[in-house]
């Protein structure tokens, strides 16, 4: 039995170490003169859709939808606290709200109106009164604007896995 227990660690931290994917991860890179900066899970940014494509797909979806997205937009506004969500623009002067795979990486929370690249899995949400304040809170309103906020609200939704932030 202390074999099997020897040989299950064994497995379960080489599983642990090869497995790039499993921890969030941030890399840089370099090639062909692009640089960027890769956080959360590795995906090819070469093919990502527009804002408008993106904005044409979250106009498809129903609230109990969702759909795999890779696509590049401006940051709007980001969690000034931590970096554990942000907005990304889309077409019509609407937003995404972007939140990350399991808490498990965060974006730096100075790159408001930087172009980034997501992928994902997009859905359309409600977020009650109390979130939608405290999102604010989190973006530095001033006490003002965030008492202007009343009831829920759906909004475009998206739960990375991954985000590229070219420097």
């Amino acid at each position: 039995m202390k074999t099997f227990n020897k040989l299950l660690v064994f497995f379960t931290l080489g599983f642990l170490a090869f497995s790039p994917n499993i921890l969030a991860q941030e890399t840089e890179s370099s090639a062909s003169g692009d640089s960027w900066k890769q956080i959360g899970e590795e995906f090819n940014p070469s093919h990502a859709l527009n804002t408008d494509s993106a904005h044409k797909i979250y106009q498809s979806l129903n609230t109990a939808d969702s759909v795999s997205l890779n696509f590049k937009a401006k940051v709007t506004a980001v969690c000034k606290v931590k970096g554990c969500w942000m907005d990304l623009e889309l077409e019509d002067s609407q937003t995404a709200r972007i939140t990350f795979k399991d808490y498990g990486f965060f974006v730096p929370t100075d790159i408001e109106g930087k172009e980034v690249f997501v992928s994902g899995v997009a859905t359309i949400s409600e977020i009650d009164e109390a979130t939608r304040k405290h999102y604010a809170t989190d973006a530095g309103l001033s006490e003002e604007e965030i008492n202007k906020i009343s009831g829920s609200e759906k909004t475009y939704s998206m739960v990375a896995n991954g985000v590229i932030i070219p420097n």
